[in-house]
């Protein structure tokens, strides 16, 4: 079973004013049950929504329409409000008895928040650059790229929102849900960056013996990829690879000084630089309008402490919500480096243990 476009509406209420629409991309599965598709697929939307950085379970329920045994539509009915508009599922498939979906929902968040310029400051961890085959190294010993790589994009994001600390470790190719969290969380950052070098091999020619018009000439290529994972749920951000070719001045064995203008005049760093640049634009784009996660610090006297403050532009009133149970705190007082929340209903903050994280909620 395949359906090209199936609409749920959900209904959202606006505190008032414009609301930006952000698309996510989510998937998800549910075993058939007695032949129940119309059950198999509330829960797979279900299982889709829980991947969201709040709870959706306990929001809403679904309503049926159908006619003469055949499902016409279905609305998610919201219990509260959430930032949520409309979910499209963009494909249906049914195999083995599971029915999976692919859907797309779209957030609701404040306009005042989506622009850069009022964008929450957030932090991100990395280290030096994964590299996929060390000996393309060893032609011209180009070993100190992997630490100057993620440095220049430091450097390019360190006047916008978005700040890189980059940590002298080298991360593993592949990161859990746990790992990024117990990584993001220890370097007090809302995301994990790791670089790859794909690629940087090199073809070179050799002239002839006799022909004194012909010279060696090589070519050095370079592919890099950027992931940028989320603490709170593991998710990639972003995932996007650049790859080039240029001409490549030095000889085979010489020895190539990465900081000397001889290097940074070249074409190479030339690409290299233009990647640079598109990458962090690209990060920027992405991260711009995400609500921003926090890690509880401590709960006492009925308010919870996070590890988010004024330097993260958090400020008194701003709302966050609690994933596991979809309660919404406030911000009472803030410093530098830490908020304090408090909710109108104290036994919910019960709930809330230290190392929980909680998200902001802009409605």
């Amino acid at each position: 079973m395949r359906l090209s476009k199936y609409l749920i509406l959900i209904l959202c209420f606006l505190n008032g004013g414009q609301c930006f629409a952000q698309w996510q991309t989510l998937t998800g599965t549910s075993t058939i049950q007695n032949n129940n598709i119309a059950d198999a697929r509330e829960r797979a939307v279900k299982n889709a929504l829980a991947k969201l950085p709040f709870s959706t379970a306990p929001l809403f329920s679904q309503e049926h329409n159908i006619v003469n045994g055949v499902l016409q539509d279905s609305t998610l009915a919201l219990k509260k409000s959430l930032p949520l508009h409309n979910i499209d599922i963009t494909n249906e498939t049914i195999k083995d008895g599971t029915l999976s979906i692919h859907i797309r929902v779209m957030t609701g968040l404040n306009t005042t928040h989506c622009q850069s310029d009022n964008a929450f400051n957030v932090n991100i961890v990395t280290g030096k650059a994964i590299v996929a085959i060390p000996e393309q190294f060893l032609d011209n010993e180009l070993f100190a790229l992997p630490s100057i790589i993620p440095n220049l994009l430091a450097r390019k994001l360190h006047d916008s929102f978005v700040r890189i600390n980059v940590a002298d470790i080298v991360l593993p190719q592949v990161l859990s849900s746990q790992e990024t969290q117990h990584l993001a969380r220890a370097e007090n950052s809302q995301y994990v960056l790791q670089i790859f070098i794909d690629d940087i091999s090199i073809q070179r020619s050799f002239a002839k013996k006799g022909y004194f018009w012909a010279n060696d000439s090589a070519q050095r290529n370079l592919a890099l990829r950027f992931l940028v994972k989320d603490q709170l749920n593991g998710e990639n951000l972003v995932d996007q690879g650049y790859k080039f070719q240029t001409q490549w001045p030095f000889a085979i064995g010489e020895k190539v000084d990465v900081y000397s203008a001889r290097f940074t005049q070249t074409e190479f760093a030339q690409g290299l630089r233009d990647v640079i640049d598109t990458a962090a634009s690209l990060i920027k784009e992405r991260l711009r309008c995400l609500p921003l996660t926090g890690n509880v610090l401590n709960v006492k006297n009925n308010q919870v402490m996070i590890d988010l403050g004024t330097r993260n532009r958090v400020n008194i009133g701003q709302k966050f919500i609690y994933p596991q149970t979809g309660e919404i705190l406030e911000v009472i007082k803030t410093s530098y480096k830490t908020a304090t929340l408090q909710s109108s209903d104290p036994l919910y903050v019960g709930n809330i243990q230290p190392k929980d994280t909680v998200v902001t909620y802009n409605m």
